[in-house]
């Protein structure tokens, strides 16, 4: 009955090692004692190795990991040459070898795999894309053919007129229909009014050769850089409607257009006009707003334009033949470069308005008084 107290008192507060030797001072104890303490300093005498050895199967090679400070080597440091290593044997070399073989084969393997299963999936997925893209494809030549084939039934049908007219607006269709050259053919009327507009458009196709009937032509805000000279085959086009293009030029063919009586090319990127477009007597309108023109032509006062718009340009002066346009009587000049205004500008008889803000006009000729 002795001993519980005595367990009781340890388990709930420790006592030092020479309490407990006092306590238990039987001689069976005793002698546990002496062979414990015995077996602990055999054990103290024997060198203990600081690192853990450890077998890499990539590379084949064992590899040591300090105890204490974690740090990992290749070898034991040449500080812990006394504690030596055992070899490893010539079977354990073959054994590490062979594992490190197939360990090796095994991750060739499985990279094999992956690299199969990744080329099957990118070969599917662009299976998949490509019959998206046909698909899509093919569904927008359909609502492509399906509208021009619509625009060109309105005006073919239409009782209201016995000539053509058809109109397809921002649909962004990017090309013109062989439908419109056919018009005649399939609806048996000519066709005299065309309006693509907003359909980026890079050129204006053999719309001058299919369509030679044409009175009024609009492809404006459109991408088209340049006209070529078939355009002068439209000999009774009466409006031409290019606002908001990308052209740089005017083919001198435009001079042909003798019907012509409004031309529209503002907010393109012309840096000048073609000497030809004096040849447009008839031209009643003329807008060349927002270019880059550095001059108007020279002899513009052969023309018989009675609105001329060229705000928005690089203009330094004006050709003194414009004081010679009798019909002239709106006249826009705004946001250039002009130091004066011609000297007979006053000449103007029929001028209504005259805009020139923004130049550097300062001083008006008494002319115009």
């Amino acid at each position: 009955m002795a001993a519980a107290p005595l367990h009781s008192s340890i388990a709930g507060n420790p006592i030092r090692r020479n309490t407990v030797h006092s306590i238990a001072s039987s001689q069976p104890a005793q002698a546990q004692t002496s062979r414990t303490s015995s077996a602990i300093s055999h054990a103290a005498s024997i060198p203990t190795c600081p690192f853990e050895k450890h077998f890499d199967p990539q590379t084949g090679r064992y590899y040591h990991i300090h105890k204490e400070s974690g740090e990992s080597v290749w070898d034991v440091p040449a500080s812990h040459a006394n504690i030596t290593l055992s070899a490893p044997s010539a079977d354990s070399q073959i054994a590490a070898a062979t594992e490190a073989q197939q360990y090796a084969t095994e991750q060739a393997r499985k990279r094999q795999e992956r690299i199969a299963i990744a080329q099957q999936y990118n070969l599917e997925r662009r299976t998949e894309d490509e019959k998206a893209r046909k698909q899509s494809h093919q569904a927008e030549q359909s609502r492509q053919y399906a509208l021009w084939r619509a625009a060109c039934e309105r005006g073919g049908i239409d009782t209201s007129t016995t000539d053509g007219s058809v109109r397809v607006s921002w649909q962004k269709l990017g090309y013109i229909s062989t439908q419109i050259y056919d018009f005649e053919r399939d609806f048996g009327r000519k066709l005299t009014r065309l309006c693509i507009e907003g359909n980026s458009l890079q050129s204006i196709g053999a719309i001058p050769v299919y369509c030679t009937h044409l009175v009024h032509l609009s492809l404006a805000s459109n991408n088209i850089q340049q006209l070529d000279g078939d355009i002068s085959k439209l000999h009774q086009l009466q409006r031409l409607n290019l606002l908001q293009n990308q052209l740089e030029i005017l083919p001198n063919e435009i001079g042909e257009l003798s019907e012509l009586r409004e031309l529209e090319v503002a907010g393109n990127c012309l840096v000048e006009l073609p000497p030809s477009i004096c040849l447009l007597h008839d031209l009643k309108r003329l807008n060349v707003e927002c270019n880059s023109l550095r001059e108007l032509p020279e002899h513009i006062g052969d023309m018989a334009c009675q609105e001329l718009n060229a705000n928005s340009n690089a203009l330094s002066s004006l050709p003194c033949s414009i004081v010679r346009m009798p019909n002239l009587r709106h006249l826009c000049i705004n946001d250039n470069r002009i130091d004066c205004l011609p000297l007979d500008v006053g000449n103007l008889r029929h001028l209504e308005v005259l805009h020139a803000s923004k130049n550097r006009i300062s001083e008006l000729p008494t002319s115009i008084c």
